[in-house]
């Protein structure tokens, strides 16, 4: 990645993000220009490869994502998924910035709280855009930085058969931490998310009107095959 500061990724993020109680007011996350390239040979403009996710590796040690948050009257919510897909993801170059757009399907999702509840067993999110955003003062470290396309609402969750049912609209600014970083290239890169590493970065998340942690590992691979990095 190229060390000049331009700004905020995809616009200024007053504009297209919305204020999420919570969010850190020390920002990490900085937008600067960068590529993905191929096999060596940077993507041309115009150009996209297309990507194939799976679910990576809990912190707990199990491959699955966490979300917790409340519900109203303040009752707790945690909900389980132990898989993921990415329909449609593809990374591109774009305005001398690393893209990506697409979306995050979790299956296997199950309510571990409030007992009694019920989801989907599948959630999907809705067209998604995302670029590599670096962290401040490092010319390696990145974050990569996820918003609906359109709109605020990442996924609408219903949750039936108990007290608290309702649609819940999932928001906010999501940034995963890039494993790996810059320059390093590899068959599978992986985007590791956490509420410190969202915190931190400046993103926030909330579940109706309550604050949200998505906890979580997505791997990452080029559908045609190849190493592939952003630098």
């Amino acid at each position: 990645m190229k060390s000049k500061t331009v700004g905020i990724a995809l616009g200024a993020i007053v504009a297209l993000s919305v204020v999420v109680p919570g969010a850190a007011t020390a920002e990490l996350a900085q937008e600067k220009p960068g590529n993905w390239s191929k096999n060596g040979v940077v993507l041309a403009a115009g150009a996209s490869e297309p990507i194939t996710c799976s679910i990576g590796e809990h912190p707990e040690g199990e491959f699955k994502f966490v979300l917790e948050s409340k519900l109203v009257g303040n009752t707790p919510v945690k909900l389980t998924a132990t898989g993921a897909s990415c329909p449609g993801w593809k990374i591109f170059n774009e305005g001398g910035f690393a893209k990506a757009t697409g979306k995050i399907r979790f299956t296997g999702v199950t309510i571990d709280e409030p007992a009694g509840c019920k989801v989907p067993a599948a959630l999907e999110t809705v067209a998604l855009k995302s670029q590599i955003w670096m962290e401040e003062g490092s010319a390696v470290e990145a974050f990569q930085r996820f918003v609906p396309a359109a709109g605020a609402t990442f996924v609408t969750i219903p949750v039936t058969e108990c007290a608290t049912e309702g649609n819940y609209n999932l928001k906010g600014v999501l940034f995963g931490r890039y494993l790996g970083g810059t320059g390093a290239e590899a068959l599978s890169h992986e985007a590791t998310f956490s509420q410190v590493i969202n915190d931190t970065a400046g993103g926030g998340l909330t579940l109706g009107a309550n604050e949200a942690d998505l906890t979580g590992d997505l791997a990452m691979t080029l559908t045609n095959g190849g190493n592939w990095k952003v630098e």
